[in-house]
């Protein structure tokens, strides 16, 4: 039987929770609908001018037979209005106890989603650089020993910075050449190693997700390049892309916007916040307030 919010849902609304961190059962399917709906309309207040939340409206007005908006529905009362929508599918009056409402719908929801940690701050991360370095030290000289130690050194969190390259698509034997020439001027096999080991280290889902720190400094297509690897070979990754007032933001926003159902983007701006408001307002145009994240520090390489 349909819902409010099997009737109104839709894969975005599912891509967008996801990119503005909300927790993993609202996205994985391990709570009721009614709180996947309540979640939803409390996201409303940061997704004015959001493309998914603007087609929610839409679907919502025809429902309900009368014209809403993003702000009005953010302002609205989650239980008052799931009883209106109910009532509008059903033709009767919907009665039901939400508080001991207990029933799940299952819809098209993906179940293969993790519950990740909400971004904190970079001081957590690991530059990959340092890693790999600090593996072939500890005397690691083959790619299957280095994604070992890296995976326990880093605790699944690192960071990586786009050297003004070409992104180089990551192989085995090239990562394996960069283990070798690690401390010499040979910077591609190097920077091919780098991504290998990110790669590796997605396939290890056991531990949990990684979270990517990716510093473009300036290589935006290097950037894209990447996550378009990650998104087309379905790598769960969630990616922290640190940007600065000086980057366009339709730039940013085609990174981020790049990102799949397994590997969300989420632009941090790495400056003070009261110096950035312009970068800010011009970013939420195209990529939600809600979704833009703020840092002070950078870790080391980062």
């Amino acid at each position: 039987m349909q819902n409010a919010w099997t009737a109104l849902y839709s894969e975005d609304m599912i891509r967008t929770m996801h990119l503005c961190r909300c927790d993993g059962k609202y996205i994985d399917g391990c709570t009721s609908d009614f709180e996947c709906f309540e979640e939803w309309i409390a996201l409303l207040s940061q997704l004015e001018g959001n493309d998914s939340a603007e087609r929610f409206v839409e679907r919502l007005s025809r429902l309900l037979g009368e014209k809403a908006d993003v702000s009005e529905l953010a302002a609205c009362d989650p239980k008052q209005l799931w009883r209106r929508c109910n009532t509008a599918l059903w033709g009767v009056e919907y009665s039901a106890d939400l508080c001991d409402e207990k029933e799940y719908y299952h819809s098209r929801r993906s179940t293969k989603q993790h519950c990740v940690e909400k971004f904190q701050s970079l001081d957590e991360y690991t530059d990959v650089s340092s890693a790999a370095s600090a593996a072939v030290r500890a005397g690691c000289l083959t790619l299957d020993k280095t994604v070992d130690f890296v995976d326990n050194y880093t605790k699944r969190r690192i960071s990586f910075v786009c050297d003004g390259k070409k992104f180089t698509r990551p192989d085995r034997y090239r990562a394996q050449r960069g283990i070798e020439l690690i401390d010499t001027d040979e910077k591609e096999y190097f920077d091919v190693l780098r991504c290998q080991l990110i790669c590796e280290l997605c396939y290890l889902t056991d531990r949990g997700k990684i979270q990517l720190v990716i510093d473009p400094l300036g290589s935006i297509d290097y950037a894209l390049d990447m996550v378009k690897y990650f998104t087309a070979r379905d790598l769960s990754v969630d990616i922290f892309m640190i940007s600065r007032p000086s980057d366009a933001p339709t730039d940013i926003a085609r990174v981020c916007l790049e990102g799949g159902e397994n590997c969300a983007v989420t632009p941090l701006v790495c400056a003070d916040a009261s110096e950035c408001e312009h970068f800010v307002t011009s970013l939420a145009r195209v990529y939600p307030r809600g979704m833009i994240a703020f840092v002070k520090k950078c870790a080391s390489g980062a």
